[in-house]
């Protein structure tokens, strides 16, 4: 237990102390259990932005700088992105976190898995010959097992990270491409594999890249890797030709209304959300409601139409239960508008 912040830090100057060694520490009359790390972070934060007790990873930086944009204004908050930046380097530079092969450790469980999901797809096969079941019925339930064993795997292979595995830090963050998808095919199982038409392949690679694959499996991945890269080069000249035919068409249209009193709207739903893959909130904060937001609990009306849907509306909303909301279409020039996320404020173009 330490008597203030600077006894902590001097304690970890003197390597008596790890940066995020959890310890007490006593502040403002009250005892705080945190680490020193976090005491430096805060350290660099505006006064009223104190005090931040939890990890911060990439989304939390970036709420971190809305808020701050909220509270204390612009030139604070330029100084605040800067000071976390060298915060960051200098963090970066004192771990020497580093990734080896061997951080990448299988699980115990995985023969049993793969044991498991090789029975299962020998009786959807046995169940296909004695002619239950059709050959594409056959295929999507095969198919399946797979997909679910792979996931399995990977949940499991994360699980048996502990905390301090460099490569479930790296990930953690948030500020890397790398995701638990990259650890599913090191140190799970690859899974299924597409061939070059772009159907999948019904035999999975059982392998990861620790273990090594065996050769048919190399064979079997290598085409569809390859095909990937070639259609990586191909896709992106398509993408850069749609994106300039898209400017030749937009740049002469010009909107001379702020409302052109068109009816129509979208209806974004939190169902329609999840299939899709996206947040609701994501899809819903700054758009323009195209009716009232009305909580029918209270009466209340959350946010009137034609106005902007703010971060402080949609936690009504949720509070509200609401699940699908009424949107201006962008395109229709409902109200033709633009959002600035950091100020929550709406300029038309």
């Amino acid at each position: 237990m330490f008597a203030n912040f600077e006894e902590a830090i001097t304690a970890l100057q003197n390597d008596k102390l790890g940066m995020r060694t959890l310890m007490t520490v006593r502040t403002n009359g009250a005892l705080l259990e945190t680490t020193v790390g976090r005491i430096l972070f805060n350290m660099i934060l505006p006064e009223r932005l104190r005090f931040i007790n939890k990890a911060v990873d990439a989304k939390g930086v970036k709420q971190l700088i809305t808020e701050s944009y909220k509270k204390v204004g612009r030139d604070e908050t330029v100084k605040l992105i800067d000071d976390i930046k060298t915060f960051g380097f200098e963090g970066a530079t004192i771990s020497g976190l580093s990734v080896s092969v061997f951080d990448n450790k299988i699980s115990d469980k995985k023969t049993s898995i793969i044991q498991k999901a090789d029975q299962q797809v020998a009786d959807i096969e046995r169940s296909f010959r004695r002619g239950l079941m059709t050959l594409e019925e056959k295929k999507r339930l095969s198919n399946q097992v797979w997909i679910d064993t792979t996931e399995e795997l990977a949940n499991k292979t994360w699980e048996n990270f502990d905390e301090n595995n460099s490569v479930k830090m790296i990930i953690g963050s948030g500020g890397t491409r790398a995701t638990r998808d990259q650890i599913k095919q090191l140190a799970g199982m690859r899974g299924l594999v597409a061939d070059p038409t772009g159907r999948i392949v019904e035999l999975p690679t059982k392998s990861n890249f620790r273990e090594g694959l065996t050769v048919f499996e190399y064979f079997t991945t290598a085409r569809g890797a390859r095909k990937g890269l070639a259609d990586k080069a191909l896709k992106t000249a398509d993408a850069g030709y749609l994106t300039r035919r898209l400017v030749d068409v937009s740049q002469d249209v010009i909107i001379t209304d702020k409302d052109c009193k068109d009816t129509e709207g979208m209806i974004i739903s939190k169902e329609e959300s999840q299939k899709i893959g996206e947040d609701f909130s994501a899809r819903l904060i700054g758009r323009v409601s195209a009716e009232n937001i009305v909580n029918s609990s209270t009466g209340e009306i959350i946010a009137k139409k034609g106005t902007l849907i703010t971060e402080d509306d949609y936690k009504k909303i949720e509070e509200a239960e609401i699940d699908e909301v009424k949107i201006a279409k962008k395109l229709v020039a409902k109200k033709s508008y633009k959002w600035q996320k950091y100020d929550e404020k709406m300029f038309f173009v």
